[in-house]
């Protein structure tokens, strides 16, 4: 979990416009980014479902799978 600004946050903005989301106030200049590791074992499944439905819950969060390319 990091946070960012800068140029990646405005270009990966732009990619989650494109899957959809969408920003009232413009696209963000901040984020906290959440990147989950290959679960292989499935030893932690659970927990990366817990907090990407916990992450949704934030009125104001966007939660985009950059390997996916859209929206959860």
């Amino acid at each position: 979990m990091t946070c960012e600004s800068g140029s990646e946050v405005a270009a990966d903005a732009a990619l989650a416009q494109e899957a959809g989301a969408q920003f009232p106030g413009g696209p963000p200049v901040n984020r906290i980014r959440v990147v989950f590791a290959h679960d292989e074992s499935q030893l932690f499944t659970n927990h990366i479902i817990w907090i990407a439905d916990w992450l949704k819950e934030i009125p104001s969060a966007v939660v985009y799978d950059d390997v996916g390319k859209c929206l959860w």
